[in-house]
């Protein structure tokens, strides 16, 4: 335990600026410290750390927005927004920035919101990466049939016009438990159902002769905080059982690569985890304005970079590439609600309004009206 913090705890009340700044001094303290830790567990290979595209956008809709309708044949799309370049910027600037941080550039990509597609694949190629993950959704519509444990516990290995991908697809009920159930339960109950499941599911399979891998994927930082101290001690039976357990390892995903031969995917389904499709983020009225505003700023952009600054252009693409992050359309449509979607919408426009700004342009007007239809 720390002594500031456990002198704070004790104190319980009438806190002093004083209290306030020694608590955050604390907190810088101990942000200063994950990096460093991620280096040694990367170096000593007990972690893997793999990266996402920088901006968070739906890789698939950048390169082709009218992909969408693959998974969805009869969705209303906005104009057709077709930029596979700055998908490959978003992805290089990905790999850029976890190298620069932590010294090692990553092999491993998680699409922003498992979103995939062929020409995902061969981008991400192209920019080193040698896997990538995403739901199991997208193997059951990828094979066109459900893949059930024995399709989904094996890796995958697509290749297309002289492009290769190491592909894992999570199991969706697994990796579920862990980040909305278990949380609510006993840490001891929680560890030994979740490695409970594990032995049945993998059973049939081992009986066969062969090996099991059970690919578990989630977003971390939405569960923790709703466990008992972060997760430790769900973490610490977890692991326990699995070093008491001879027949099952931890593994990282590129270890699971070299010790598993690969089944061969000659394609990939374009879609994300969400129900193996894109219409989180594209097809409702809201989203598909937030597209054609992004389109026009990308061609404004298109037809002014020659005429402006280095600074201006950088400023401008920049903006464009925030814009091009995903979290704005996860707002818009009838999908999610937050009591600050109006924040959101604003800041989007903001950023695309600074797109003109920065190539020495007036905005729409449009973009001073909201995109909400509330």
């Amino acid at each position: 335990s720390d002594p500031v913090v456990s002198a704070l705890v004790r104190k319980g009340r009438d806190f002093s600026l004083e209290d306030q700044a020694a608590l955050g001094r604390k907190q810088t303290e101990l942000l200063g410290l994950v990096i460093p830790a991620y280096k040694k567990l990367a170096a000593s290979r007990q972690i893997e750390i793999s990266t996402t595209p920088y901006y968070h956008p739906i890789l698939p809709l950048l390169c082709d927005s009218a992909i969408a309708a693959t998974a969805h044949p009869n969705v209303p799309l906005p104009h057709r927004f077709q930029y596979p370049d700055d998908a490959r910027r978003q992805l290089q600037m990905g790999r850029d920035y976890i190298q620069q941080a932590f010294g090692v550039a990553p092999v491993g990509l998680w699409p922003s919101e498992g979103s995939v597609s062929d020409e995902v694949f061969h981008i991400a190629a192209e920019t080193g990466f040698r896997w990538a993950a995403t739901d199991n959704g997208v193997l059951d519509r990828t094979l066109g049939r459900g893949s059930g444990v024995d399709g989904t516990y094996r890796p995958y290995r697509w290749q297309q016009g002289g492009h290769a991908m190491q592909v894992i697809f999570r199991d969706h009920v697994m990796s579920d438990l862990i980040g909305f159930v278990y949380s609510g339960m006993d840490a001891r109950e929680a560890a030994h159902d979740f490695l409970r499941r594990i032995r049945d599911n993998c059973s049939g399979i081992l009986g066969a002769g062969r090996d099991a891998l059970v690919p578990i994927i989630l977003d971390g930082e939405n569960a923790w905080e709703y466990y008992d101290r972060n997760g430790r001690p769900f973490f610490r039976e977890l692991y326990q059982g699995i070093l008491n357990d001879r027949e099952m390892h931890a593994v990282t995903v590129s270890e699971a690569f070299d010790l598993m031969p690969s089944d061969p995917l000659d394609h990939i389904f374009p879609g994300s985890w969400i129900n193996a499709n894109f219409d989180i983020w594209i097809g409702a009225e809201e989203d598909n304005r937030a597209w054609d505003f992004l389109l026009d700023a990308r061609r404004a952009y298109d037809q002014r970079q020659d005429g402006v600054t280095e600074e201006q252009r950088k400023l401008a693409y920049e903006e464009l590439l925030i814009a091009e992050g995903s979290d704005w359309c996860w707002w818009y449509g009838p999908e999610h609600d937050s009591a600050h979607r109006e924040d959101f919408d604003q800041l989007f426009r903001s950023h695309i309004a600074n797109v003109y700004r920065a190539l020495g342009q007036q905005p729409p007007a449009d973009l001073s009206q909201p995109i909400l239809r509330i």
